[in-house]
């Protein structure tokens, strides 16, 4: 099974640099990716670093597992030098169970419904994909709060940059809203109404797990609640209902 998908090769030994369009077998990993390339352009599998969503990926990261579609773009790296680059942006690898492989939900505009998400990293000014973190994010904060985590783009050059951090739906690609509150049931906790056992589950912080129809059925009950004492207020005060 293979798709094809963009390739931007940014050789920093030679100053050169130019786009593929690569077909790729999804069930092979980034070390088939950069053996594919190396039979296309003759730079060394070894010295070809590959970036996706800001971070560099190991060798053994499966490409299905990345959410590649047709308008998606994978850098490859060559460095300068064999150790780090010189823009003293992380080296940190990356395994499967990563943040950018769809492990967060979203509300989906198009699909009317909570999804699994992935995690797209863009540069703030010229938004490109072909950006790499200096350092990881580690709470919501950093992703969802602007010129939080800076970053190298290696298609404008700007110094001083800053990553931007945005979510699609797995499902149709559409942009959508991070859900920071939605989580994948992995241990398979009871809803703390209904006793149910969904794969996705609503946790505020207070302990109370529910599943997503008690946690709507809920937040309808509190929206009427909210509106009828609206109502009574605006009444007392001798004013009328407020739509």
């Amino acid at each position: 099974m293979s798709d094809e998908i963009s390739i931007l090769i940014q050789d920093r030994k030679t100053g050169q640099r130019r786009n593929l369009t690569l077909n790729i077998n999804i069930t092979g990993n980034i070390e088939d990716l950069t053996k594919d390339v190396e039979k296309l352009t003759e730079i060394p599998s070894d010295e070809l670093e590959v970036v996706f969503c800001g971070k560099k990926l190991s060798k053994s990261t499966i490409m299905r597992d990345l959410s590649l579609t047709p308008a998606t773009q994978i850098m490859l790296l060559r460095p300068k030098f064999n150790s780090h680059n010189e823009n003293g942006a992380t080296t940190a690898k990356i395994t499967t169970d990563s943040s950018i492989l769809g492990s967060f939900y979203v509300w989906c505009k198009n699909c009317d419904d909570v999804k699994r998400g992935k995690l797209r990293v863009y540069c703030q000014k010229c938004s490109s994909t072909s950006v790499l973190v200096k350092s990881e994010p580690q709470n919501w904060s950093d992703v969802l709060k602007s010129k939080r985590i800076p970053a190298v783009c290696e298609e404008c050059c700007t110094p001083g940059l800053f990553a931007e951090f945005k979510f699609k739906c797995l499902a149709c690609n559409d942009p959508a809203a991070a859900l920071t509150h939605v989580r994948g049931n992995w241990q398979m906790t009871e809803c703390c109404v209904c006793d149910g056992k969904e794969k996705v589950i609503f946790d505020l912080g207070c302990n109370h797990i529910t599943c997503q129809f008690c946690f709507r059925e809920w937040y309808k009950m509190c929206t009427i609640s909210t509106l009828w004492v609206r109502r009574r207020t605006a009444n007392t005060n001798g004013k009328p209902p407020s739509d």
